[in-house]
């Protein structure tokens, strides 16, 4: 079965990073795409080194592309009602937008300094590598389970 979900749009606000006692980390944030007239909201989430970048290299208004898996979530609201939402689980996120790392640093309250931004960088290109590549890997397996 394929499930595959593609997207570019725009922040509509900063990233949320939750760390678990496990030591995973998950990155939330809503993205906005239009669609000539309409405008569709869809919240996303990442996972672990990708969730650690998106915290550090984005921000509200910062365009993006998204690649995942869209995911069904169902839970209980403390008043008994079922709630329903389908989410985007990204693997791969890249910024469409010119990153200014000392503005996104310091719009979340952190301390900037070369070190920081030369290792960010090195780190954003290496993921966009092995992402790409990752891609390419993913897409041929998915494209070898169709049964036709």
């Amino acid at each position: 079965m394929l499930n595959k979900y593609i997207a570019i749009g725009n922040l509509t606000g900063d990233p949320q990073i939750q760390e678990f006692q496990s030591g995973k980390k998950k990155c939330s944030f809503a993205i906005a795409v239009n669609l000539g007239k309409e405008t569709t909201f869809i919240d996303v989430e990442t996972w672990d080194r990708v969730a650690e970048n998106c915290e550090k290299m984005l921000v509200k208004g910062t365009q993006v592309f998204i690649d995942g898996k869209l995911k069904y979530n169902s839970w209980k609201t403390k008043q008994g009602y079922t709630r329903n939402k389908i989410i985007c689980s990204a693997d791969f996120v890249k910024s469409m937008s010119k990153i200014d790392l000392a503005k996104a640093n310091a719009t979340k309250n952190t301390a900037v300094n070369a070190t920081v931004n030369a290792t960010v960088n090195v780190t954003a290109n290496e993921i966009d590598l092995i992402c790409e590549n990752q891609i390419d890997e993913d897409l041929e397996k998915d494209l070898e389970e169709i049964p036709f």
